[in-house]
């Protein structure tokens, strides 16, 4: 061996011209192979998480340094974090992207969380949106976590993502515990049970009513009728005073909810426009159409039959012409 290769791979030498190179170690080389495979499809595939939480927009571009990090941060990969910071420690804050215990947070990464408020207080490490996102994917232990040890809190994102998602434990836990952080005082909106109820989410409605004194909107009533919610239509017609507006019975019949459609003709006096026979007939709902051309004066018949017609839908158009025909007056 010459000599120079002797010095230079001098057990005291090498860290100390490793430390100015640029280089990772091998092993994070071969699991960043796996990550940008085929463009990524099948690694995300395996991740130990429900699709609803891959949402790789989160991390931000692909283009951007610390996107490795993150990228490990999401996939779990604890022991190739502290690898990879002993190579880029500026990785761990840098302006214009996403903070680390964000993403932990974001993916349920608990134990990644943990290390990363020890080894810094920084703020700059964690946002409100570590919350925010804890909760809307339903991340009890990391809401926990985030507010006894943390000093960021949270928004009403917070709230209304639990609510959306049908989390009540966490909805509860944020309502029960709005002041022992002294930056946790978001409240809650009338965003929260508006999205519950649209979402059928009805311990959460019924919680929010009760216990929470949660305002909402019309557009919950709508929502809710819209996605055929039936349950929640009935508690807040019984229990609230918001209403609805005619697009509640316009979009429950164009969707087929005809349970729907009858409780508000039975129970609520808004009624609907010509929208809900036509959008009834577009999709092909007989059953809707018939309660319509019998029970409301909202539609023409008409353009209804011209509507099932283009959509293909012959047994609807063909059960509005028998009605149109019926309504014709004979010659005489």
């Amino acid at each position: 061996m010459a000599a120079s290769q002797r010095v230079l791979g001098h057990p005291d030498v090498m860290p100390l011209i490793a430390e100015f190179q640029k280089g990772l170690y091998l092993d994070i080389l071969e699991y960043w192979r796996k990550v940008t495979h085929d463009g990524g499809t099948e690694f995300w595939a395996t991740l130990d998480l429900p699709p609803h939480a891959i949402d790789r927009r989160l991390l931000g571009s692909p283009t951007q340094n610390r996107h490795q990090l993150l990228v490990l941060v999401a996939a779990n990969q604890l022991h190739l974090v502290r690898r990879l910071l002993r190579c880029r420690p500026y990785f761990l804050t840098q302006p214009d992207s996403p903070a680390v215990m964000d993403i932990a947070a974001a993916f349920g990464r608990v134990e990644l969380v943990r290390y990363f408020h020890t080894i810094s207080s920084q703020t700059a490490l964690c946002s409100t949106r570590a919350m925010d996102l804890a909760a809307k994917y339903g991340y009890m232990d990391i809401v926990h976590f985030l507010h006894h040890h943390r000093q960021e809190g949270c928004t009403a994102a917070a709230m209304v993502g639990a609510a959306a998602h049908g989390h009540l434990k966490i909805v509860r836990f944020l309502h029960e515990h709005p002041f022992l952080v002294a930056s946790r005082h978001e409240g809650c909106s009338t965003w929260a049970m508006d999205t519950a109820a649209g979402a059928g989410r009805m311990d959460v409605v019924r919680f929010l009513h009760f216990h929470v004194k949660s305002a909402c909107t019309i557009d919950a009533m709508n929502a809710s009728a819209a996605n055929g919610h039936l349950e929640v239509v009935r508690f807040l017609h019984f229990h609230r005073q918001e209403g609805c507006t005619r697009r509640a019975m316009d979009m429950a019949a164009k969707n087929g909810h005809y349970n729907v459609v009858k409780f508000l003709h039975e129970h609520r006096r808004e009624g609907c426009t010509e929208y809900a026979l036509h959008g009834a007939a577009q999709n092909g709902h007989v059953t809707i159409v018939q309660f319509l051309v019998r029970y409301r004066n909202e539609g023409n018949l008409v353009k209804a039959i011209e509507v099932a017609k283009v959509h293909g839908h012959v047994h609807c158009a063909a059960v509005l012409q028998t009605v149109a025909r019926s309504l014709t007056p004979l010659a005489c």
